[in-house]
């Protein structure tokens, strides 16, 4: 790692806060003073207002750390006060350097990318050649400027954007795709694209403008059991056992229509209740399913407790690990959590061979996730019900507490935000659409009337998020923008004649939140560790 990145890394701050630009220009420096055991970064209020701007940091430091620090040219211009006096500060400090802004925010982009604010689910107002029509490109604009990539992130639980599919997922050029392994490996190596592939291409010839992100996010929701998707949505939770199977006694779950299935009452069958035969739709969740080498029929939610089975399932991450490294890709997330963040906790510690606070690996080379996932929803319409904003936060305290304990996990890929239809009660622990209070069913367009502010709630939220050291938590924020799907409400972002909603145009507003977040006046004094003289380019 050079100098410059582990600065970058430790973070300028003012009134609390990074000061940066938008995520294209980073930290702006005054001075650094530096000691025999750690570097002092004094910062100043120089946040840019266009990428383009070419900003004067200076660099102050002793002789023998100059090979550490020879990045630029020398300067000899007025250099900013130092902890006094400018006339101190030239008396105790002769050799300056300066580095244009844009040599450090290509640095802090490359070593600790934001994500922004991104999408799953079809965006209407795209064509197969990726030319947008001007809702759409209303949409693009207001979220690009979150991502230091200026590319909006697109998700979809596949190792691709789907163009195949009744809805085709069209992107445009300023899409950057983050690929997903969803079950505990990669099961088509030829389907995960290389990453930085721009266009992103397929085996009949045919091809994306987007591009490939260079991050390959893990096994969906892992912690849970989930539920089959489609007719039995919430009622289905197990595939059927060998027994049941014999006696004829298996409902087929279908993927669409309602949440009364057809094929075998479960009263007629007591012993199948919550089973059915799932291969026809999809499951919501990895812990849905068995796993090959694990004894128990559903072994993922209740990982951590069978030594055998984690070595499995690690064996196959590793593997999986490998293969993404070999296409290029340079980070990984851990699974993607659906409640409790001590399942990515636990993950970290087994995948990275951590000790105490001491981790034998910390890259994407042994298997080693340097990104926490999680997913957050809230319940019923109802943001203040305890499973809405106050479990978003701890959501988010815990992935702090973990970025603390682990320096190298540079934050959390948060990628499914959104509202589902279903009670919020301990009765209903699997999500049942229409359950609760406020049915989708009853509402006008299927949707809360309170979309708008739960999407600036759970945004706004999540750019607010600190470490102890202040770095931010959420590097990336996904809204879920489907039409009761997975037992959702409407969630989609756009009028169905194209136009953007109110949702739609509530989502651009909380992301220049996120954006803003990076915004300060005060300087603040941070502690950078220096490099040891086998780490100096």
């Amino acid at each position: 790692q050079g100098p410059l990145e582990r600065l970058t890394r430790g973070r300028a701050l003012a009134n609390g806060k990074p000061c940066c630009n938008n995520g294209t220009i980073a930290p702006c420096l005054d001075i650094i003073t530096l000691e025999s055991t750690s570097v002092e970064v004094a910062m100043s209020t120089w946040c840019f207002a266009s990428p383009i701007t070419l900003g004067i940091l200076v660099f102050s430091y002793f002789p023998r750390f100059a090979d550490a620090f020879q990045v630029g040219v020398p300067f000899s211009g007025d250099p900013a006060v130092i902890h006094g006096s400018r006339a101190e500060a030239q008396t105790r400090h002769s050799n300056k350097f300066r580095v244009t802004s844009a040599t450090l925010a290509s640095m802090t982009t490359d070593d600790d990318p934001d994500f922004g604010c991104g999408l799953l689910g079809n965006i209407p107002g795209i064509d197969s050649a990726g030319k947008t029509g001007p809702a759409t490109q209303q949409l693009i604009d207001g979220l690009k400027e979150s991502s230091t990539f200026q590319k909006v992130s697109y998700f979809n639980w596949n190792y691709a954007p789907d163009i195949k599919r009744s809805r085709p997922q069209y992107l445009s050029r300023e899409f950057l795709f983050l690929p997903d392994m969803w079950g505990v490996e990669i099961d088509d190596r030829d389907a995960l694209k290389q990453a930085g592939q721009q266009p992103i291409t397929y085996a009949d010839g045919a091809s994306s403008p987007a591009t490939m992100g260079d991050i390959l996010l893990g096994t969906n929701e892992p912690d849970m059991y989930g539920s089959c998707n489609g007719n039995m949505m919430g009622k289905c939770v197990m595939p059927c056992t060998d027994d049941v199977k014999r006696a004829g006694k298996c409902p087929v779950a279908e993927p669409g229509g309602t949440t009364d299935a057809p094929g075998i009452p479960f009263y007629e069958c007591p012993k199948c209740k919550g089973q059915c035969d799932c291969s026809h739709s999809s499951a919501t969740s990895a812990g849905f399913w068995s796993v090959p080498g694990c004894s128990t029929a559903q072994p993922l939610p209740e990982l951590w407790k069978d030594p055998e089975c984690i070595n499995n399932v690690l064996n196959l991450w590793r593997k999986s690990a490998s293969i993404a490294v070999d296409k290029g890709y340079k980070y990984l997330s851990t699974p993607l959590i659906a409640g409790d963040l001590e399942y990515a906790k636990s993950f970290i510690e087994n995948a990275c061979k951590c000790s105490g606070r001491e981790c034998g690996c910390t890259d994407a080379s042994c298997g080693c996730p340097t990104y926490l996932g999680f997913h957050h929803y809230v319940y019923d319409c109802q943001p203040e019900h305890p499973s809405g904003y106050a479990l978003f936060e701890q959501k988010l305290s815990a992935a702090a507490v973990i970025m603390d304990m682990y320096p190298f996990v540079k934050g959390a890929i948060i990628n499914e935000v959104g509202i589902l239809n279903c009670a919020t009660d301990d009765e209903h622990p699997n999500c049942i659409p229409d359950s609760g209070s406020n049915p989708a069913s009853g509402l006008s367009e299927h949707a809360c009337p309170n979309t708008g502010d739960i999407i600036k709630g759970l945004v706004g939220r999540a750019a607010a998020a600190k470490t102890a050291d202040r770095r931010k938590v959420a590097k990336a924020i996904f809204w879920y923008q489907e039409d009761r799907k997975g037992g959702s409400y409407n969630l989609q972002l756009f009028h169905s004649n194209g136009s953007l909603n109110e949702a739609g145009v509530a989502y651009i507003d909380a992301c220049r939140t996120w954006r803003n977040a990076c915004s300060g006046d005060n300087p603040v004094a941070v502690q950078v560790q220096p490099m040891s003289s086998s780490e100096q380019p």
